[in-house]
């Protein structure tokens, strides 16, 4: 057994000695522009910021982990359904609130697959929990996809597009009014975040 473990061990040295793994740290911030699908409600503007940690595989393909902090939600008056049975309300009796606030601590990963030495595709995952359920929310908590470009400086500053699209349904249509009745091909008649972001990264070491 000791013979063997030995063996892997060297082993795990020798192969350690050649790899190219490279970490970098670094930190991304810029801005949110993040809608809810399904619904009649305007866009909201904001922003988000975070840590990352690149991971250099080899001069095509990096990964990195991430953490952060992002404002999302959306604009717009928002109303409840009027009970069934109720018979003609005054609109302004379903009233609830408006805008919509969904800020979030964030933690995921990103893949990085280089097209060039500058040009970066990007594929992702995060898992959200908000500091506060506000509703008409129903979740506190989301999963989300993401994919986008990024362009790559030599000294290390980037500048990056993603569209980062949630997996739960946010709002229960049955209780607040949402245009549901609309399905979309694309979404379905879920209300999900959407959320496309503009910014720049850094990360050290360059």
């Amino acid at each position: 057994m000791k013979k063997y473990y030995l063996t892997g061990v060297l082993l795990f040295l020798f192969l350690g000695s050649y790899a190219q793994v490279t970490i970098r740290p670094g930190f991304r911030a810029g801005a949110n522009f993040s809608r809810i699908t399904g619904t009649y409600y305007d866009s909201r503007t904001d922003f988000y910021f975070g840590a990352l940690g690149e991971i250099k595989f080899s001069k095509f393909f990096f990964l990195q982990p991430e953490i952060g902090f992002s404002r999302q939600g959306a604009k717009g008056d928002v109303y409840r359904q009027p009970a069934p049975g109720s018979g003609n309300i005054n609109k302004e009796e379903l009233w609830f609130r408006k805008n919509i606030e969904a800020n979030y601590i964030t933690m995921g990963a990103t893949a990085k697959f280089a097209l060039s030495p500058e040009f970066r595709f990007l594929v992702g995952v995060s898992g959200e929990q908000a500091l506060e359920q506000f509703e008409p929310m129903r979740h506190d908590v989301d999963m989300a996809a993401l994919m986008g470009v990024e362009y790559k400086f030599p000294f290390g500053l980037g500048m990056e597009v993603r569209l980062k699209r949630g997996m739960l349904d946010m709002i229960d249509s049955r209780e607040y009014e949402t245009m549901n009745s609309r399905r979309s091909w694309l979404w379905g008649d879920r209300n999900l975040n959407l959320v496309l972001q503009a910014g720049l990264n850094f990360s050290l070491g360059h």
